[in-house]
């Protein structure tokens, strides 16, 4: 379905516009937390939606691959970790997930966000998708200081949205592996195989700092993440 540009804004540019508003930050991010728990609620049957979208090869090659486990090989003493992060979550099967959940794939229109270009959708683990989408968030609070109270609280809406979904296992079990996937996932936008382009290297050296020590570090929830993320020293 074709979605006219004038009526559909991409959020990944509102975002990069600034400065933001709590419009454009933590309105949209309820309302995509919203949208991607009902859509992961409703393809949570897995005799029914497993098999259909059994695409675990190829989420892994588009995904797992160039994200933890080419930037295991940057960060040696972290292959561990990162080689764990990606098994786990090849290993599990909640739903069925986008995969590319990030703010280029949200188009803004007038009943709100519209998720595209899920081209890596698989029956996998929800907690990727969450953690893909607050990556992009935290990372873009780092590029522009001057907005990351507004993404700080996009963060916690993005969760509040998609959590009051969450029936098909433990929220809290849930909310644990997305706090220890998303900072696997900003240490490999800067030195896996696909890097953001908008980050210059000192704050490069920032996210490194910061996702190398949660890794070591692991928050218990994402609350704790945000937290230690959007305050660090």
């Amino acid at each position: 379905e074709w979605l006219d540009p004038a009526r559909f804004g991409n959020w990944k540019a509102q975002l990069a516009a600034g400065p933001l508003t709590d419009d454009v930050g933590a309105g949209v991010a309820a309302a995509l937390g919203d949208r991607l728990g009902a859509v992961h609620a409703a393809m949570s049957d897995p005799v029914r939606d497993a098999a259909a979208f059994a695409a675990g090869d190829l989420f892994g090659a588009l995904r797992l691959d160039p994200y933890l486990r080419v930037t295991a090989g940057a960060h040696p003493d972290m292959a561990g970790r990162l080689d764990d992060l990606a098994e786990r979550t090849s290993a599990t099967g909640r739903t069925v997930i986008h995969g590319d959940v990030s703010p280029k794939n949200v188009l803004v229109g007038p009943d709100g966000p519209v998720l595209v270009d899920a081209e890596c959708a698989t029956w996998g683990d929800p907690a990727f998708d969450v953690a893909f989408c607050l990556n992009h968030l935290l990372l873009k609070g780092l590029w522009h200081p001057d907005d990351a109270a507004v993404l700080a609280r996009a963060a916690d809406a993005l969760v509040a949205g998609y959590r009051s979904h969450v029936a098909w296992e433990d929220p809290d079990k849930l909310d644990e592996r997305v706090a220890t996937l998303v900072p696997a996932l900003a240490l490999a936008r800067v030195d896996g195989a696909s890097p953001v382009e908008y980050l210059d290297d000192a704050q490069r050296d920032e996210v490194r700092h910061r996702a190398r020590t949660l890794l070591v570090d692991t928050p218990a929830t994402v609350a704790d993440l945000l937290t230690r993320w959007f305050h660090s020293p």
